[in-house]
């Protein structure tokens, strides 16, 4: 979505909303072609906001698809997809990468391809959650070359508006807040930029333990 809202054409300018009325226009002919086409959009992104030219209407033919965290059992099924790369994990290992990652998606992956990278590259085969804590500490809070999540976590909340950053910085300060002190668009905000989740007693959190130490209180 956000490569589609940036897009240029040749003179340079902007043809996002273009792009994204034709669409719009295609489904509004549908009946006058034959076949169905299906386009799906990577991101995060309010479907509101995707068409920029406030005198023309919005992009309002699309569905939302919510990709939330993974539960326990669901990184376990992941997880434990290791063994294929011949590691023999501990029970520990998988409970160290849900506490770590929280079911994020990404993140969740990224850790077991890292184990799989050092078991590869040290030939140890047996590993527990000390291998977990270890490739998290030397690569994602690598100061020199932070991963590249976490980078990009960090210019994301570094362009919040500032009703959200004010959120956001008692948050990271380990202040509870709840669903209802926070604005609808503010939590959406907060929502789309990745770094907060909700959890089922309305709690607003930092999303995962991995973002609270790269963001939260020093």
């Amino acid at each position: 979505v956000e490569g589609a809202a940036k897009a240029r054409d040749n003179a340079g300018m902007a043809f996002s909303d273009t792009f994204f009325m034709t669409l719009r226009n295609l489904y509004i002919q549908r009946d006058d072609y034959a076949g169905t086409i299906s386009i799906a959009f990577a991101g995060a992104t309010d479907p509101s906001e995707m068409v920029k030219d406030m005198s023309i209407s919005p992009f309002n033919i699309g569905n939302e698809i919510m990709l939330e965290d993974f539960t326990a059992p669901e990184t376990r099924e992941l997880t434990q997809l290791v063994e294929v790369a011949g590691i023999i994990a501990t029970e520990d290992l998988h409970q160290a990468i849900y506490s770590w990652a929280g079911g994020h998606p990404y993140l969740t992956q990224w850790i077991c391809q890292a184990l799989e990278k050092k078991a590869h590259r040290t030939g140890s085969t047996l590993m527990t959650a000390q291998h977990v804590e270890t490739v998290i500490e030397r690569s994602v809070f690598n100061r020199a070359n932070p991963l590249n999540n976490v980078k990009h976590m960090a210019r994301v909340l570094s362009n919040l508006s500032p009703q959200a950053a004010t959120f956001w910085a008692r948050l990271r300060a380990g202040q509870l807040l709840h669903q209802d002190e926070v604005g609808d668009n503010i939590l959406r905000e907060l929502y789309l930029s990745g770094a907060i989740k909700i959890l089922p007693d309305d709690r607003v959190v930092i999303r995962n333990r991995i973002y609270e130490k790269a963001f939260g209180k020093r």
